[in-house]
């Protein structure tokens, strides 16, 4: 598993936790699809490594994205 996963456990979860004052509906809507994932990892290709990824995972966040030097690619 990825250092930088590891590295960001409190930072997520500082994120989390304001999402959950900011927006209590969308934190709880993420907080689900992560719990159903974590109960039903057959439901994505890899569902071995997302259960190992679950373990760390501390944000109601599915994914991040980075920017670097001020620019993204277009999306």
């Amino acid at each position: 598993m990825s250092g930088w996963l590891k590295d960001m456990v409190t930072s997520s979860a500082l994120m989390g936790a304001l999402l959950w004052i900011i927006h209590p509906e969308l934190y709880a809507a993420g907080i689900q699809a992560l719990t159903t994932l974590a109960s039903h990892p057959e439901l994505v290709k890899e569902g071995d490594e997302l259960a190992a990824i679950l373990q760390v995972w501390s944000s109601p966040y599915s994914s991040y994205s980075i920017i670097s030097n001020r620019e993204s690619i277009g999306h």
